[in-house]
């Protein structure tokens, strides 16, 4: 079969109609954009991005866009993975005592279904992990002049963008990293 006769077969495609991002034409009319342009345009505007860094799932949070600069300007891998491990920890934490702003699955412990001597137990589990945490935390605060627990609560947990945490931001996450052993080869963090 030749190249003129395979192109002229099915249907002629409309080349002047609006299309939804599968390609199909638009029933509406109205052109469709990517739902996270917008989001997309924000990060490349606001933290000086490409658009494919800006696409990554890690541009999403400030300790990912750390992250995303590298060990020498941000966070190394396993200070980012620390962190990520600490926000899993605070949401559990946040569901065994019950807190309102918890993601709960009904799944999990302390579920619907859960039985109330298993809750007890991990509830008791976690109490003493988050004691050896403020421990580990509490024992490097002592030796640094920077507010490790302001740099845990603002710009781990809160997400927000304060550049002057930096430091705090990196120590905090190696006690985070060393605590949960995230680093592959389970030495210190860099």
């Amino acid at each position: 079969m030749t190249k003129a006769n395979r192109k002229r077969r099915g249907r002629p495609r409309k080349e002047d109609a609006s299309r939804e991002p599968s390609g199909r034409i638009s029933r509406s009319g109205r052109n469709h954009e990517a739902v996270d342009k917008l989001a997309i345009d924000t990060r490349i505007r606001r933290l000086g991005l490409s658009k494919d860094d800006a696409k990554d799932q890690k541009a999403g949070s400030y300790i990912g866009y750390l992250n995303m600069l590298g060990a020498s300007d941000g966070l190394s891998r396993a200070q980012y993975d620390g962190a990520q491990a600490y926000l899993t920890f605070h949401e559990r934490y946040k569901r065994s005592v019950q807190s309102p702003g918890a993601m709960y699955d009904p799944e999990a412990i302390g579920g619907d279904a859960a039985d109330p001597d298993a809750y007890a137990k991990w509830c008791e589990g976690l109490e003493k992990e988050r004691k050896a945490l403020q421990d580990a935390i509490q024992n490097e605060q002592n030796y640094s002049r920077e507010n490790l627990w302001a740099a845990l609560q603002i710009v781990v947990v809160e997400d927000q963008h304060m550049h002057h945490l930096v430091g705090a931001t990196r120590l905090v996450c190696n006690v985070l990293a060393r605590h949960f052993k995230t680093d592959v080869e389970k030495r210190r963090a860099a």
